[in-house]
């Protein structure tokens, strides 16, 4: 940053033009009339992913103890006291069967941002108890800045289309939800 507080012109040519290059990519891999081409790449030793040996040691004081009839997993490790508030609303939706927060789980979308693959790490997967297996990934989320909104982008636009049209894995859904105050309503 330049006296001022002024950007450097190459710069803000360099974002700029980083942004386009997203934007031509998402052209690049969408067809006309909204049809995704992009195919969800799922782990070939554990296709379907489980809970059910979960074990890692950790540091983090901030967890959660989570109801064993919502959660088989001991204890859930959170990244904020938002992520705690969360989870007991969570608990108490008449509508979640069961729920993992997104700790070691192996659970993880690819997307790019300027240009370079990052890797996303949503926050919860809560099965919904709906007439069709159904599978809810939610971020959690205060603020909101622009990766964050390339995840969000790439989990709506490509991968939630691209596991449900795979047809194997029941229904797949997005939230992000920021209401921090109170969760439940969004929920």
């Amino acid at each position: 940053v330049c006296k001022g507080g002024t950007m450097p012109a190459q710069l803000l040519y360099r974002q700029l033009a980083d942004e386009v290059a997203d934007i031509i990519f998402g052209g690049l891999t969408d067809r006309k009339g909204g049809e995704s081409v992009v195919r969800a790449l799922v782990d070939p030793y554990n296709p379907v992913g489980s809970t059910l040996n979960v074990r890692f040691n950790t540091s983090k004081t901030t967890r959660y103890w989570p109801r064993p009839d919502k959660s088989h997993i001991n204890w859930i490790i959170t990244d904020s006291d938002w992520e705690d508030k969360f989870a007991a609303v969570i608990e108490e939706h008449p509508r979640v069967y069961s729920y993992a927060k997104n700790h070691n789980l192996g659970f993880e979308v690819p997307y790019a941002m300027e240009g370079e693959a990052r890797t996303y790490l949503p926050d919860f997967l809560i099965r919904l108890d709906t007439d069709t297996p159904t599978t809810l990934i939610v971020e959690v989320k205060g603020y909101r800045g622009h990766d964050a909104m390339l995840k969000a982008d790439t989990m709506r636009n490509k991968w939630i289309p691209a596991i449900n049209r795979n047809g194997k894995y029941g229904k797949w859904g997005f939230a992000e939800l920021r209401e921090v105050q109170d969760f439940a309503p969004a929920l």
